[in-house]
């Protein structure tokens, strides 16, 4: 004969755990939004995306909107280097986050891997959070989702192969016609039109000084503290050099007119990983591209005391160039 169980207690279910739609639960919701480097108008992209969970993810009565994280300019074939993915997670762990809305996997990732782990991670959490991707209309909350998800992780990480092979077979056109990619950031110079660059006078001034320096006897860490003291910019506005910064433009071909593509090149679409072409790739020289701030002579120079680790035998002109040219930056 069962016992009597007329006086047994049983508590009711923590609503966030109750079995029901996830559509009818009350989450705090966040929205990832990525803009990759090949987008034509990144800021635009990202302004729109923030405009669309602004107004949409509030409407819904279920959501309670805790704002957008968003990354620009980052690739989505790895999660490693996206600051704000990242950040998003680490929220999620901390019980900020119940439900991510995202516009579509690729946008999530195209790393098939990072994509299902980082699904896994949230969904072990306590309570579990999901991720909704719009234009597939697919919830990792619903049950039998997974394949789903793994077809859709498949195909984003297909098109991201597809699409870095596009890249690869566009630029080795572009070098065989004779159109080099120039960097936006060289200082010293600056674009003219879509492959050619001109010298900028102001920037040119301070490349100049730290040849006429190295040649005439300065270490690299000599001159980076001249440049810092005389609070010349880098190419990046910053106003502290570095060894390896003035290393940089002492062995950069550029500087006498000359050009070479091509001589790092990205391993692998998934883990971008730049590696130093030594003949796995094609290299294009192009001598006298542009005006040189410096002559070939003094290039070739600089390059060989750089490769030999040793500087100017020229001791005797030191103060002589620190007289006549540090002076007119003061």
């Amino acid at each position: 004969m069962g016992r009597n169980h007329k006086n047994r207690i049983v508590s009711e279910v923590d609503p966030i755990y109750a079995d029901k739609d996830w559509r009818q639960k009350i989450f705090r919701v966040a929205a990832y939004a990525r803009v990759s480097t090949d987008s034509s108008d990144q800021e635009n992209s990202l302004r729109n995306q923030k405009k669309h969970y602004d107004a949409t993810i509030p409407e819904n009565p279920y959501w309670e909107y805790v704002g957008l994280y968003a990354d620009d300019g980052i690739s989505g074939t790895s999660t490693r280097n996206r600051k704000e993915f990242n950040r998003m997670v680490a929220d999620c762990k901390a019980g900020k986050i119940e439900l991510i809305v995202v516009k579509e996997v690729s946008r999530f990732a195209r790393n098939i891997i990072d994509c299902l782990n980082t699904v896994e991670l949230l969904l072990t959490l306590d309570p579990p959070v999901g991720i909704y991707f719009e234009a597939n209309n697919t919830n990792t909350l619903d049950a039998g989702n997974k394949i789903f998800l793994t077809l859709f992780a498949m195909f984003a990480e297909l098109e991201s192969e597809l699409k870095s092979k596009s890249i690869k077979f566009g630029n080795n056109r572009c070098f065989e016609d004779g159109n080099y990619f120039c960097p936006v950031h060289l200082l010293g110079y600056e674009k003219d039109g879509k492959y050619g660059i001109r010298i900028e006078p102001e920037g040119a001034k301070t490349v100049r000084l730290m040849y006429d320096l190295f040649l005439a006897g300065y270490s690299t860490t000599e001159i980076s503290d001249v440049m810092s003291s005389l609070s010349r910019p880098t190419a990046a506005g910053n106003l502290t050099w570095s060894p390896n910064g003035v290393y940089g433009i002492l062995n950069n071909e550029k500087y006498c007119g000359d050009l070479i593509m091509q001589k790092t090149f990205v391993e692998n679409f998934k883990t971008h990983k730049v590696i130093k072409n030594k003949g796995q790739r094609k290299i294009y020289y192009e001598p006298d591209h542009h005006d040189g701030i410096v002559s070939r002579e003094e290039y070739t120079r600089s390059l060989l005391l750089l490769k030999s680790n040793q500087t100017s035998p020229y001791f005797d002109n030191r103060f002589i160039i620190r007289s006549s040219f540090i002076t007119c930056f003061l």
